[in-house]
């Protein structure tokens, strides 16, 4: 067995937290009520922004200094990183906005997908254009050596060229929404209901991984204190899953959290933050190196 333990919990006042940022020695954190947290894991202080959004915030992602959120009110808000104030809304979805995906650094570049299947393409700020796919996304990531966007819907996934922003690929990948996607090491992984798949290409699935006993909702990356690359899954079951993309064998089960775990992200390598439905947010250390 690795070491892989609760270092620090903390607890926040409303809403379930729903999706998760790290930057620096600050974790951004969005909640159902509309609510953005910002933690200091250093000083252990907290900051609160009320009414950031009208109802959930779905998405959250850093962007060379600023801060992106989304909900269900259709806006996408960026925020001064520094100075936590609002620089400005877009407005031009007609739907909720379930994924923020930021492209590589420099390229100043964010896709926003919606409930309606709307993917509207923004370069510093300014819609650049739309990808109009008729069916609700609910997740993406990018597979930045093909150029290739993957996007997550009701049990499809699709790829989209980016060059051309048109689809070049449709499979079907799971049992209702396909909740969260990642791509590591010319692998495609998906979530959704039923099970965690692994790609190796387009409609070819290498492994089925099935451990949780409920529907999941978050896969992320987290590194061990040896630098190696793991992935995290999250469930309906309130557990969390370490799996070694290598061999796909299960590293181990956390049992932290008593609600539905939502979201996870990598800190520094051998540490991994997870946030649930029970208000909580739990720092892991993950100690690769030594076996218990």
């Amino acid at each position: 067995k690795q070491g892989l333990h609760t270092k620090d919990k903390y607890l926040f006042d409303e809403g379930l937290l729903s999706c998760i940022i790290i930057h620096g020695k600050y974790i951004w954190l969005g909640s159902s009520e509309g609510t953005i947290y910002i933690l200091n894991h250093k000083t252990r202080t907290t900051k609160e922004i009320k009414g950031a959004h009208r109802g959930r915030i779905y998405c959250i992602i850093y962007v060379e200094g600023k801060v992106w959120t989304a909900a269900d009110n259709a806006v996408i808000k960026i925020w001064d990183s520094k100075t936590y104030l609002l620089e400005q809304d877009l407005e031009a979805h007609d739907g909720i906005v379930r994924s923020l995906l930021p492209f590589p650094r420099k390229t100043h570049t964010v896709w926003s997908s919606d409930s309606t299947g709307r993917i509207n393409i923004w370069q510093n700020y300014l819609l650049k254009g739309n990808i109009q796919l008729g069916q609700p996304i609910f997740s993406m990531c990018l597979d930045k050596s093909a150029g290739i966007v993957w996007a997550g819907s009701n049990g499809e996934v699709i790829g989209i060229s980016v060059n051309d922003r048109r689809r070049i690929s449709t499979f079907k990948a799971h049992r209702g929404i396909v909740s969260s996607l990642l791509y590591l090491d010319n692998r495609l992984w998906s979530c959704g209901f039923d099970s965690i798949n692994v790609w190796s290409s387009p409609d070819v699935k290498e492994k089925e991984l099935q451990a949780h006993t409920g529907r999941i909702f978050i896969l992320a990356v987290c590194k061990g204190t040896s630098g190696k690359k793991y992935v995290w899954s999250g469930s309906f079951d309130k557990s969390i899953i370490v799996w070694d993309p290598q061999d796909f064998t299960l590293v181990e089960m956390l049992q932290g959290h008593t609600d539905v775990v939502h979201c996870i992200v990598g800190s520094s390598e051998g540490i991994c933050y997870s946030a649930s439905r029970d208000k909580s947010l739990i720092m892991w250390l993950h100690n690769d190196e030594k076996q218990f």
